[in-house]
C-alpha cells in the first residue's frame, strides 16, 4: 500500500483551487484530486428590506452584488475574514465576526442595535440567524441569493475512495458532510477528515474507518495546518 495519501477536495471549484494554493504555499505537496460535491446556483432577485447586511457566506455576496448593485456603501456583518474580503471588494461597509455564525449573531446583539437586519444567505443554513436575532428583540429577515445544487463524487474520486491508500478531506460545512457521507462507498479507503467546526464533526461521526480533527479556528489558514497535521498522522500510521 502506497504510504503517502491524496487529497480530495470537495468544495466548488474555485474555492478548492484557493484551497489547494493555500495548502502548496504552505508546503503540503501531495496529491490532489477536486470533485466538488455543491454547485452554487445563483436566484432569482428578490425585493431587499431595509437594513444592515449580514452575510455568513462568501458565496452570497456576489449574487446579491448583482442583484441589487445600489446596495453599495451598506455595512455589511461577515461571518468571518474571507467573507469581510469579498464583501469590502464589493463595496460594503463591513464589520468582521470571528468565524463563526453563532458568534456573529452575538457580536450583532451587542453591537448592531435594533435592526433591521437583512440575512442575505443560500437555501441551506448551519445556524437560524435571523431566528436567533427574532428571539432577541431585533428586527431581521432572511433573503435567499444561491442554492446549493448537491453534485455526485466524479468517476475518479469514487475510485479513489474504494482504494486502500489513505484519503484526506477538509470538510468545510455541515451541507458538504452530508452529500460526502450519502455517496461514500461502504468498503473505503482510511480516512482523515479534518473537520471546519464541531458542527460539522457531528455529520461525520457516523462514518466508519476514520480519523476526524476539528479545526482550530474556522478559517482556511487553521484548516491548512490541520490538513499538514492529518498528513503527518496518516504517514505515520
Amino acid at each position: 500500500m502506497d504510504p503517502f495519501p491524496t487529497l480530495l477536495l470537495t468544495r466548488p471549484a474555485e474555492a478548492n483551487a484557493r484551497f489547494l494554493a493555500a495548502l502548496r504555499a504552505a508546503g503540503v505537496t501531495l496529491p490532489a484530486l477536486c470533485s466538488p460535491l455543491i454547485e452554487i446556483e445563483p436566484l432569482p432577485p428578490a425585493n431587499c428590506p431595509e437594513g444592515d447586511l449580514v452575510f455568513t457566506s462568501q458565496q452570497a455576496v456576489a449574487p446579491f452584488a448583482a442583484a441589487f448593485p445600489r446596495m453599495q456603501g451598506r455595512r455589511a456583518w461577515c461571518v468571518g475574514a474571507r467573507t469581510a474580503e469579498v464583501a469590502r471588494q464589493a463595496g460594503y461597509a463591513v464589520r468582521v465576526g470571528a468565524g463563526q455564525a453563532k458568534a456573529l449573531e452575538q457580536q450583532i446583539l451587542a453591537e448592531g442595535g435594533a435592526g433591521p437586519f437583512v440575512h442575505v444567505c443560500g437555501d441551506h443554513l448551519a445556524h437560524d440567524l435571523v431566528g436567533g436575532l427574532l428571539a432577541a428583540g431585533r428586527q431581521a429577515f432572511a433573503l435567499q441569493v444561491y442554492r446549493q445544487v448537491p453534485q455526485r463524487p466524479t468517476r475518479q474520486a469514487l475510485a479513489l475512495l474504494s482504494e486502500e491508500t489513505p484519503v484526506l478531506v477538509p470538510v468545510f460545512s455541515p451541507r458538504t458532510a452530508q452529500i460526502f457521507t450519502k455517496y461514500l462507498p461502504e468498503n473505503h479507503a482510511p480516512l482523515y477528515l479534518g473537520a471546519i467546526s464541531t458542527t460539522v464533526a457531528r455529520q461525520l461521526a457516523a462514518v466508519a474507518n476514520a480519523h476526524i480533527e476539528v479545526s482550530r479556528e474556522t478559517s482556511s489558514a487553521a484548516m491548512v495546518e490541520l490538513l499538514k497535521r492529518l498528513a503527518c498522522r496518516s504517514v505515520a500510521t
